[in-house]
């Protein structure tokens, strides 16, 4: 899985096939947009975006691996949110200070902030990670204790 950013959106290819996040409410799910609460299945990917709590949530399958787009930095974790996002091996997020309750409040083993603020949010939490152009998953990104920080940008 390779994580890119264009247009200041998160994007991740596997495949040879995209998913952008592309706003607070909606995704594109391999030139399919997704901006219905609903569940859809593309391509081998399958996602599921709701409203939990008043805020807009979706959740992937890529690669086996569980991805969480949590496009607001207002969002109150409860016990209905955890169980929604489930086991969650990356989380995209907005980067800003508001989004470190949000990320210590849930267990992700890869962190991909985005926005203008995301120096604020990484530093908040201790972080000091060069920008890079692309990122290709490992499986040992997602074996260790400690959680893995990309920021992609161009």
């Amino acid at each position: 899985m390779e994580i890119t950013s264009r247009n200041n959106q998160i994007v991740i290819t596997s495949d040879k096939k995209e998913i952008i996040f592309e706003s607070p409410t909606s995704i594109v799910l391999d030139t399919m947009a997704i901006d219905f609460f609903g569940e859809y299945e593309k391509s081998g990917f399958l996602a599921t975006f709701h409203e939990v709590e008043g805020k807009n949530l979706f959740t992937l399958r890529i690669e086996g691996k569980n991805i969480a787009y949590i496009p607001t930095d207002t969002l109150e974790i409860t016990e209905k949110v955890v169980n929604f996002l489930g086991n969650i091996d990356i989380l995209i997020l907005p980067g800003n200070k508001n989004s470190t309750k949000i990320f210590e409040n849930v267990e992700a083993r890869m962190v991909i902030p985005y926005g203008e603020e995301t120096p604020v949010f990484l530093s908040s939490l201790g972080q000091n990670i060069e920008m890079v152009d692309k990122y290709k998953t490992k499986e040992v990104d997602f074996e260790t204790e400690s959680t893995v920080f990309v920021r992609v940008g161009n």
